[in-house]
């Protein structure tokens, strides 16, 4: 029940660190990394983003209490952090906001796939 919950998002990652961290807990190929214009996107989802303290879907290490509530709109998040950013339904339009696509091994950037290599360090 809780994972057929999370399927029905797509789910960013709100600060690199984490990204860093994922990409360092489950080795193995590069994975390619869709960096979007953040402004834009929220501006476009704002209703449908929701946000979390953690990362909902790991079980793997800290074992952390996950309901309904542990997703928030925007505007009632009251937490320092923001572990995920999520929108609720999907993105069809994710091409709109994508800024580069980039690889990614452990904390190593690889070739730009798509876009300005330089479009993800602003």
């Amino acid at each position: 029940m809780w994972y057929e919950f999370l399927n029905h998002k797509v789910f960013f990652w709100a600060d690199v660190r984490r990204l860093y961290r994922m990409a360092q807990a489950y080795p193995g190929p590069a994975r390619e990394v869709i960096v979007v214009d953040a402004r834009c996107f929220v501006g476009a989802y704002y209703d449908r983003i929701r946000l979390s303290h953690m990362n909902s879907g790991a079980t793997r290490s800290v074992r952390h209490r996950r309901s309904y509530a542990t997703f928030s709109r925007i505007e009632d998040y009251t937490r320092k952090q923001v572990a995920e950013v999520c929108v609720d339904g999907g993105v069809p339009d994710i091409v709109a906001f994508v800024r580069c696509v980039r690889e990614l091994r452990g904390t190593s950037w690889g070739a730009t796939i798509y876009g300005d290599a330089g479009a993800d360090r602003d």
